[in-house]
């Protein structure tokens, strides 16, 4: 460990040598490998490490990551490994969508869409319906002009049954108490 903590250290301060620090810090890991590489000789190695991650750094670059000390400490994180620096750079880029994305609301079904298999499909992605034709039974419940369900009304009866009319008295259950007529899951004992 004392001859890869040399090496190591070797390569950390040619780094700050040059012009443009293209080198950064490495692991001992990475001394490791060039060490042995260079069958136990430290300059050779010191030289392998930092030609390696010139390489490494060039590779990562010519795939459009421009911020150097982005790539360099993703490497040094990742022990040098280009595929697992990738990785880790491409979460960096996509961390405002994922944000975004479970951030956001549920979208909103807008029943009057001109293309119907769209919407369909937007209904079945969208609440993991079991069929095509569940999600035609709730397209159908929220056109119907006599009466306004909810949406989410409309899909927890959907997935209870699929018969019509087993629904149609899912969403208007009469309420004992006041009369008026509500769905069955927001009926209360």
């Amino acid at each position: 460990p004392s001859v890869l903590e040399v090496i190591v250290d070797h390569v950390i301060q040619k780094g700050q040598v040059m012009p443009e620090n293209t080198v950064g810090r490495i692991t001992q890991e990475e001394a490791r490998h060039s060490w042995l590489a260079c069958s136990g000789n430290v300059e050779d190695a010191v030289q392998e490490c930092i030609n390696i991650r010139k390489k490494k750094v060039l590779e990562i670059q010519s795939m459009g990551f421009k911020n150097k000390d982005e790539i360099l400490d993703s490497l040094y994180r990742n022990a040098g490994d280009v595929q697992k620096a990738l990785t880790d750079l491409q979460g960096k880029l996509l961390e405002p969508f994922h944000t975004r994305m479970w951030n956001e609301h549920e979208p909103q079904i807008h029943s009057n869409m001109p293309d119907r298999a769209r919407l369909l499909r937007r209904i079945l992605g969208t609440f993991g319906l079991p069929s095509w034709g569940r999600a035609e039974l709730v397209l159908t419940f929220l056109q119907e002009d006599d009466q306004s369900y909810s949406l989410h009304d409309v899909i927890e009866a959907v997935r209870q049954s699929h018969d019509r009319q087993i629904i149609k008295r899912m969403l208007s259950h009469e309420c004992s108490v006041c009369m008026a007529s509500y769905p069955r899951n927001r009926m209360r004992s």
